[in-house]
């Protein structure tokens, strides 16, 4: 497990050769014989594997030093080995004197130091071994940081490449657009580092892109433009790597990958210095590295060393490719090609092959060029004739009809003059090359060649390589033959006979890389079979480097290789992280079930009621009894509730309503209400248990009701219900008569005496049938319907606080043909029977669903989602059925779920017992006993043991533990008291557990808690204290949290509400500098934004024009304005703003800022608030102060008034989720913000510095232009979210996340603030 670690770890640091790269390695150190001498074998196994290796890597531990830091091992070992790789100084090991004797006698490359060492060697890599308890390991490789050079920091490669992977392709637009939109940051120098952060710093996703730019501004206009996304291959494939010959180089073809790609250079270079010849190794040099306009070679000597040059520049860029991970499975190589992939398959040794060619070269060029000319030919002629009429050979056969003939010149050049004239069209082309290869012209040259090979020893390939001398797959002892390579010279290049024999026989599609100049290989393939796989050329004059990468780019995208190396395209001066956007994860919500303990089966198992099938005496068969699991919402439901916007998904409309009634729901009641008037109701939980039975593969449809009952039942029943099946009784057509049923043996007992088939109406559902579906469906999961709906619905979604009498009659919600009349039955039997809440429920029925165009025909299924703490009803018109999972769904997402406790009505030996028992089961021992004053850790429990004993806890008690309870309290019976105390604190704390929901279900926000029992303020307070980390994390989630029926009457109780919500290490603002005029109150709070009231005041973030802006602002109705009189604080998100403003004006108000520009008159001698009431005193000298400490540039003016100018941001992050936030007062300041009438009186009476407010573009003081107000303007507007105030309402929001406004109002209204 160590080595196994370990060598992971150094394979993913691409580290070959440990000993020689690794330096130092900090051991963990286990301080025993037994864990000393295991860690070291597993060191020496992962580090050297050859005993003799000269080289010796130094060891030690930090526990000799500064003793065992417990969990915080690991780091101490990690700054340890940082503060070495960076000083150079590797500090002795104290105490060591020798290995023990067990170690001793290992051959293991380490020494320990006694003494301090220099490290002088750079860049130093270490590594550091670290091991957890239950066989946990952990290897780290570290580097040295080694500053860049301005030489290695000033040259970039021409082209980059910039690669995308996502789940989908949805999010990789989304990661795209993310990226463009980010890129504005970036200057031109930082292009290396953004495609360095994309290839190193991003997981990787099946649905992939790339683009291959030169710049950040062609990357945006690259990333702007709509492409297709790429996804894997679906089968694996064998990559063929083509390998040219002569006739495809061009002037320096090199050039792009010695400047950007060290590797590259590192061989080019090698290859270069094997040449012998030091004249043919300057040309080679200049024909690979030097462009057409600056060499001074010809055209012709670049075909005299055609041979060497296209050697080089091939080996070079497959030996990149191989770097990055990209592995053939075959090779075929056209006439000089391969002899680079004998090469690469280490056929020759690198050497060996530079050598073979500069011989080559040198014996074949000897033959004078007028007698062997070489032409390429497209036909379709028989080739024989073609050879005897123009006396010529052919010397390579590429495809089923082209060819390369041989010849002497003036035989091909009469061969291609006739040919021309006789076939205008066909293709053919005069080879550039220095002799006629692969012919009888090189019969001379041969046997020069056959004597030199005499003294090489050749091996035998590592790859597969395709001859193309025979056409086949090489055999043993092909290559290594000196025959092998004399055919190889003067026979025809059989390269398409190789290619139809590879596709024919392997066993996996074939993907072909033309690794080396040109494109003419992957035309061949295709024009063998049009149908292949090709990837883009690699090397393409011209294209500065962009071919290697869009080939790369290409593979990657179709996952052809598991895993790009991109190492390789990044040398040293590339290795700099930078930020960018994350990636766009999709929310998912998933609710767990908390009502089953992940723990041994049965343990701690509650019992059941009795169910039906216990309770008749019979046995359900084996594959009914399979439980309905608890799955995740989130997989199932078909909508999210807070998104929609009238409009209807899955054959569904939902909405959500509330009802006014003065009636207090008395749940006890109510439940009697309903089964006196519904007996058993048809119930769409039945109905939604019944199809998820189906799909889960419980029963099917066409089950028939008598298979699930006991024989002796069945010679009573009537002949019409044996033949009834699970679906009749689904849909509402069995045709059982009404009864009201109290009891399940009524039900039974209806059953058999049903000796008439009725059809049901929609005044007159199937009440029988849809019952008896509920007790089957609760009998296949062996318990009582009555705990059946209670597991799957009344519990989990906590609609109710209280148990269910034991039939169907309780589930609040109606089913099959249900009217607003049935529903309106319903609703009344919950909330009272007065004419006058009838009225009113059945008119705000038929007012749900006005905005929706749907029209009730009585067909549809009219759902009726109770929250009963609430007065509200959510209500659902499904043409479809309505699934278990898809309420759930909806439940949970519009009113929340908070689970009950069980913690409470227990005894400390209750407790006492639960701990003992989940000790036994953490311990695996059902039989230990434990003292109850024994401190754990003498138990037996260590730390990791500890945690898992408090989550195991906090499962079994439903209620969530901290983690360090066990250290508080480190007995059974300490930790039991604590235990009973917390209970009684949540019990008797009757608002522990308020009624929540969503107000506004499009927006989403704000979250309202609510009271249900205890409306006192000190049950708030108290509330408030126990869950403040939660609320304050809901209000960074939601925004805006709103507290509504408390006892919440007087700005004191206000100003308590808001102490206890505020941030604990924040200070309440006394609204010094603020612009707008407010009274104050008392302490921090101070009334409303006092705006007449015809105004309407738009949406902004409280101060955001301030260099202290709140992060919390809170507004308390005091008295709230009389219904359908206005007066509303809107809120708007202000992230969605943000995204909404049109970008160029966006764009403009973020690169250049605002200058905000206030003058304030003297107390009474002008327009707007005074400097003494809006800095609360009547010194200048304060106000300086003030002004100076928070740096605001300030002048006080002739007549006595202030100025204040400042410059600020008009968008800001949030300093928690780091979302981008549109938070400014630009619209507010602006002259725009003014009546018409009175903007044209100012401003022709005052310059624009002069007005009371303005502000301009902060870079040049330029004017901001009216339409981007007005825009800005409308996008507020368009986001505002509305409810009217009720009296006592607390509302807290987020002042960065979440922008507030006022409505106009008439009457009175008196809203208080504070601001944390």
């Amino acid at each position: 497990m160590q080595a196994a670690c370990m060598k992971k770890a150094l394979k993913m640091a691409q580290i070959e050769r440990p000993t020689y790269e690794i330096g130092f390695v900090e051991a963990h150190g286990p301080g025993i014989p037994l864990g000393d001498l295991l860690e070291v074998q597993a060191l020496t196994k992962a580090y050297d594997n050859n005993s003799t290796s000269a080289s010796k890597i130094y060891l030690g531990s930090i526990k000799t030093n500064v003793g065992h830091t417990g969990h915080a091992g690991t780091l101490a070992s990690l700054i340890k080995t940082i503060l070495i790789l960076e000083s150079g100084k590797i500090p002795p090991t104290v105490y060591f004197q020798q290995f023990s004797p067990l170690i001793a006698q290992l051959n293991h490359p380490f020494i320990v130091n006694s003494t301090c060492v220099n490290w002088p060697q750079s860049p130093r890599r270490a590594a550091v071994n670290t091991l957890g308890q239950g066989g946990t390991n952990s290897h780290f490789i570290l580097e040295q940081f080694v500053p860049k050079t301005k030489n290695e920091l000033s040259h970039m490669p021409s082209q980059q490449i910039f690669v995308f992977s996502a789940k989908d392709s949805d999010a990789l637009n989304q990661v795209k657009h993310r990226l463009a939109a980010h890129l504005s940051k970036f200057n031109s120098t930082q292009r290396d580092r953004i495609a360095y952060a994309l290839a190193f710093g991003r997981m990787t996703y099946n649905v992939r892109g790339f683009i291959v730019a030169s710049s950040i501004e062609q990357l945006k206009q690259k990333l702007i433009v709509p492409q297709h996304d790429v996804r894997q291959y679906d089968t694996p494939i064998n990559i063929v790597f083509l390998l040219p010959g002569q006739g495809t180089q061009f002037f320096g073809m090199a050039y792009d990958l010695y400047t950007n790609y060290p590797i590259c250079a590192k061989i080019i270079d090698q290859c270069c210095n094997f040449i012998q010849n030091s004249a043919i190794r300057q040309m080679v040099i200049d024909s690979l590295l030097k462009t057409k306009e600056v060499s001074s070679l010809s055209n012709s000597s670049i075909q005299y060393y055609a041979q060497l040059s296209v050697f080089i520049v091939e080996y070079a860029l497959a030996s990149l490719f191989i770097a990055l991970n990209v592995k053939p499975n075959f090779f075929i190589g056209h006439s000089t090609g391969e002899l680079v992939a004998a090469c690469l398959a280490q056929v020759f040794t690198l050497e060996q092959a530079i050598c073979f060619l500069e011989y080559r070269w040198e014996v074949t060029v000897n033959i004078s060029s007028s007698h062997g000319s070489m032409l390429a030919v497209h036909i379709d002629e028989d080739v024989e004739l073609l050879q005897r009429e123009f006396d010529v050979e052919i010397s390579a056969i590429n495809s089923k009809n082209q060819y390369v003939f041989s010849g002497t010149h003036s035989n091909i050049k009469r061969m291609e003059e006739q040919l021309r004239l006789q076939y205008p069209t066909n293709k053919m082309k005069n080879l550039q090359i220095a002799s006629a290869f692969h012919s009888s012209f090189m019969n001379s040259a041969c046997e020069k060649l056959e004597k030199w090979m005499t003294c090489l020893v050749l091996k035998e390939p590592s790859f597969p390589i395709v001859s193309t001398v025979t056409g086949m797959l090489t055999k043993v002892g092909e290559m290594t033959s000196i025959d092998y390579w004399i055919s190889h010279l003067k026979k025809p290049v059989l390269f398409g006979p190789a290619v139809e024999n590879l596709l024919m026989n392997s066993d996996k599609p074939l993907l072909f890389v033309q690794v080396g100049p040109g494109k003419n290989l992957l035309s061949l393939v295709q024009n063998i079979d049009s149908n292949s796989k090709i990837a883009p050329p690699t090397l393409l004059e011209n294209e500065g480097g962009g071919s290697v990468l869009n080939c790369v780019g290409t593979l990657w995208s179709h996952g052809a290789t598991k895993d790009i190396h991109w190492t390789a395209l990044f040398h040293s001066s590339h290795m700099h992280h930078i930020s960018l956007p994350k990636y766009p994860f999709k929310r998912v919500v998933c609710v767990a079930d908390t009502h089953q303990i992940t723990t041994h089966k049965n343990w701690f198992s509650q019992s059941r009621s009795s169910c039906m099938s216990r309770a008749l005496g019979y046995t359900t068969t084996s594959s009914l009894k399979a439980s309905i699991s608890s799955k995740s919402i989130s997989s199932r439901a078909p909508w999210t509730v807070r998104k929609l916007k009238n409009n209807t998904e899955c054959s569904s409309t939902i909405k959500l309503i509330q009802f006014d009634s003065n009636t207090n729901f008395d749940s006890e009641v109510a439940i009697d209400v309903c089964s006196l008037r519904l007996g058993f109701s048809t119930s769409i939980f039945t109905r939604a248990l019944y199809f998820d039975a189906i799909q889960d593969k419980m029963i099917k449809p066409e089950t028939l009701l008598i298979d699930l009952f006991p024989e002796s039942l069945l010679n009573d029943l009537p002949d019409h219900v044996t033949r009834l099946t699970l679906q009749q009784l689904a849909d509402g057509s069995s045709g059982l008569v009404q009864s009201s049923c109290e009891s399940v043996q009524d039900l039974l007992n209806s059953l058999v005496s049903s000796t008439t088939s009725h059809k049901s109406t929609n005044n007159n559902s199937d009440i029988i049938g849809m019952s008896l579906l509920g007790h089957s469906l609760a009998a296949i999961n062996e318990m009582s319907y009555s705990d059946l709906v209670h597991e799957k619905f009344i519990r989990p979604l906590l609609m109710c606080s209280t148990s269910i009498s034991g039939n169907e009659a309780y589930a609040p919600a109606l089913g099959l043909q249900s009217t607003t009349k049935d529903m309106g039955r319903l609703l009344m039997a919950a909330y009272g029977t007065s004419t006058n809440t009838d009225a009113s429920i059945r008119k705000s029925i038929q007012k749900a669903f006005e905005n929706y165009s749907v029209s009730l025909t009585g067909t549809e299924q009219l759902v009726p989602v109770l929250h009963m703490n609430t007065n509200q009803a959510l209500l659902i018109i499904s043409i479809d059925h309505v699934k278990k999972s898809m309420l759930e769904s909806i439940v949970e997402k519009t009113f929340g779920v908070v689970s009950p406790t069980n913690i409470s009505h227990k005894d400390v030996s209750d407790y006492t017992n639960i701990i003992i028992e989940c000790l036994r089961h953490l311990m695996g021992n059902s039989t230990s006993m434990f003292s109850v004053t024994t401190p754990f850790d003498q138990l037996g429990v260590d730390s990791l043991q500890a945690i898992t004993l408090v989550d195991v806890l906090s499962r079994q008690l439903e209620n969530e533990l901290p983690v360090d309870i066990i250290y508080k309290y480190s007995t059974i019976e300490k930790l039991s008291h604590e235990l009973q105390e917390r209970a009684k604190l949540a019990n008797s704390t009757s608002i522990a557990s308020p009624g929540n929901y969503i107000l506004d279900i499009c927006t989403g926000m704000p979250k309202v808690y609510h009271s249900v029992n205890d409306r006192s303020l000190s049950a708030l307070l108290q509330f408030i204290t126990h869950k403040k980390s939660q609320l304050l994390n809901e209000l960074t989630e939601y925004g805006a949290l709103l507290f509504r029926h408390f006892d919440v009457i007087t700005a004191n109780h206000f100003a308590q509400v808001a102490q206890a919500l505020a941030i604990t290490h924040k200070s309440f603002l006394d609204y010094k500098d603020g612009i707008s005029k407010r009274t104050h109150v008392m302490s921090n709070v101070f009334t409303s934004t006092e705006y007449p009231k015809h105004v309407e005041m738009a949406l902004h973030n409280e101060m955001s024009y301030a260099t202290e802006m709140p992060s919390q602002i809170f507004f308390f109705a005091e008295i709230p304005p009389a219904p359908g009189c206005g007066g509303e604080t809107p809120i708007g998100d202000s992230r969605e703003i943000y995204r909404s403003i049109d970008r160029k004006i966006r764009n403009a108000f973020a690169n250049r800022k605002i200058l905000y520009v206030h003058n304030m008159p003297n107390l009474g001698q002008g327009l707007g608030k005074s400097w003494q009431d809006t800095y609360r005193t009547e010194s200048r000298k304060e106000v300086e102060e003030f002004l100076c400490s928070r740096h605001i540039e300030f002048s006080w003016q002739p007549d006595g008034s202030l100025r204040t100018i400042r410059s600020m941001e008009a968008v800001k992050r949030h300093p928690l989720t780091g979302d981008w936030l549109w938070c400014n007062h630009a619209h507010l300041f602006h002259p725009s913000d003014l009546q018409p009438e009175l903007r044209r009186t100012l401003e022709s009476r005052l310059t624009p510095v002069n007005m009371p407010k303005n502000c301009f573009f902060a870079d040049n003081g330029e004017v901001i232009p009216d339409n981007y107000l007005t825009h800005v303007r409308h996008v507020l507007q368009a986001h505002q979210t509305k409810w009217s105030w009720e009296r006592g309402d607390v509302l807290l929001l987020d002042n960065y996340r979440v922008a507030h406004g006022r409505a106009a109002f008439s009457g009175e209204r008196r809203i208080l603030v504070a601001m944390c």
